[in-house]
Parts: structure tokens; sequence; C-alpha cells
């Protein structure tokens, strides 16, 4: 009996959140050549980690990044367990792990994960962003932040909307060719998020 196409086969299957394909859209929006960009990710809260998977797997993988993931919902060493299920490299990933600590959880910092307090304070996350850059050696380079609305639950709207706008002068200046920031869908009418999808190039959103 012939096997069908999954996650299982050699080639994984598109992901689809209810009418959406997801890995569709992706490399639509993420391969539009449009040169360096900084885009917003609607994603509904239930799909959170399943897109943030999708849109590393379909970065590294479909368009050749490699990049800084900044990980405020799930431990490094989680991620890194996952990736694997997907065909990601690991070699081609950096983290700021934010959310260890948070989960009182403790891990040994290397060459290419560096923890941040339990504090998750934006000037501690400004100063790993600046330490983990020149990590990414490859030409195409992206930083992925996978939750601005779970950033929030630690910090006040102000400092959130400070690393947002950090993140946006940081593709400006450096030779990062994508910044990809993950935030719940239910809060995109919210005039805090409406002030950042101001400084973003695309948004991309998930239905």
């Amino acid at each position: 009996m012939p096997q069908t196409t999954s996650r299982l086969g050699r080639e994984m299957a598109d992901l689809r959140i209810g009418e959406t394909n997801v890995t569709e859209l992706l490399r639509e929006e993420l391969g539009s050549g449009e040169g360096n960009f900084v885009a917003i990710l609607q994603v509904p809260e239930e799909s959170y980690l399943q897109v943030n998977l999708e849109t590393i797997r379909v970065l590294v993988k479909k368009f050749n990044y490699s990049g800084l993931y900044i990980t405020i919902q799930r431990p490094h060493t989680n991620l890194m367990k996952l990736f694997k299920k997907q065909g990601i490299s690991a070699e081609r990933i950096s983290f700021i792990d934010a959310a260890s600590s948070a989960a009182e959880e403790t891990g040994r910092e290397s060459r290419n994960c560096i923890y941040v307090p339990k504090e998750l304070g934006i000037n501690n996350l400004t100063r790993a962003t600046y330490k983990m850059l020149p990590n990414i050696k490859e030409e195409k380079k992206f930083l992925f932040l996978d939750s601005i609305t779970t950033l929030m639950l630690y910090q006040p709207l102000s400092e959130t909307l400070r690393f947002a706008e950090f993140l946006t002068r940081t593709l400006r200046k450096t030779d990062l060719s994508a910044i990809i920031m993950n935030v719940g869908s239910e809060f995109s009418k919210e005039k805090f998020i409406k002030d950042i999808v101001f400084q973003c190039d695309k948004i991309i959103e998930i239905r």
C-alpha cells in the first residue's frame, strides 16, 4: 500500500490551520524577494507553537537562512528536541532563552545559547541580542521573537514596545535580512499592536 506524505515521511506535509495553508503562505511572504524586512506574524493563541516551528522550518530549510531565536515561551532544550523532529538543523540557529528561568529551570550557557535572568528585563534582552547576533554567519540572517504577547506578561507595555522598536532599528542598522515577531491575533486590534505594526514592512496573518 503506497504511503502518503506525512510528518513521518521524507517530506513533511504542509501545515494547515483552518482554511489557511500556513506553509504556502509563509513561503510566499518570506520568499517574496523584497529585500530586508520586519514582519508581524499574527497567530491564534492555540496555534503559536505549530506556526513558530513551521516558520523556522521554512526559513532554514526552504530559504537557507540562519538566525537568532528569542524564546519567551519554551526553554531552549525543549525547542531543540522539537526542531530535531522537524528536521531543522540546530547548527543554523542561536538562542536567547528567556523561558527557562521563568520556569525555574537552569541551563548551561554555550556558544549558541545565552540565558536571560528571571526578571526578563528589556535591557538584559537587548544586551543578549547584541552579544548573540555575531554568531549568525550565513549570508541570509533572521531574528525571530516567539511571542510579543507573552513578553507583556513580564514587562510593562512601554517596555515591550521599547524592545519591539529596538528590534526594528536593529534590522535597519545591521545586515539582518528579516526580523519576525509573533503576536496573538486576539490582540491585533489593540492600539499598542498597531503601534508596532506601523513600524513593520508586512503582516502575515494566520486565521
